[in-house]
């Protein structure tokens, strides 16, 4: 399996539990809070997943540091998590999210968009089978571990 793959249906998996969480917000306050907490766990999973396990491999791979294309997601991630810690803030108040949802959903997109088209490709191809193998297997068992 490529990491790429990997790493998209994690995407895919990621945006149905936003949509999810988008449609109950209106409906149901408690169900809306568990959907965005699973939607936040997850996202903090998968960029953990890149900044530990992805990136120390691909950098040790290529000897490439900084700056480097893993440094304009690193700084996304920095932007997403700030993105979440207001909307942790402001789920629970009556509106407020909307305009930081948004924000949220536009720069997610791009993220998605930018890793699927050039950063998973260039890991993939970058990385030797083993070390891809290696790498899945780390995530795998990240997965399963919280």
């Amino acid at each position: 399996m490529k990491i790429k793959d990997f790493m998209t249906h994690d995407h895919e998996r990621l945006e149905q539990i936003l949509r999810d969480f988008l449609k109950a917000r209106d409906q149901d306050g408690v169900r809306a809070r568990e959907l965005f907490n699973a939607f936040k766990s997850g996202v903090e999973k998968h960029m953990a997943w890149e900044e530990e396990i992805l990136f120390p491999a691909i950098e040790r791979r290529t000897g490439m540091h900084l700056p480097g294309p893993t440094v304009l997601v690193q700084s996304q991630h920095r932007q997403i998590k700030a993105l979440f810690e207001k909307i942790s803030a402001q789920i629970d108040k009556e509106g407020g999210t909307e305009e930081v949802l948004k924000e949220l959903t536009g720069l997610l997109a791009l993220h998605s968009r930018e890793e699927e088209r050039i950063l998973y490709p260039w890991i993939d191809v970058s990385l030797g089978k083993e070390e891809r193998e290696a790498a899945l297997e780390q995530m795998k068992q990240c997965s399963t571990m919280g």
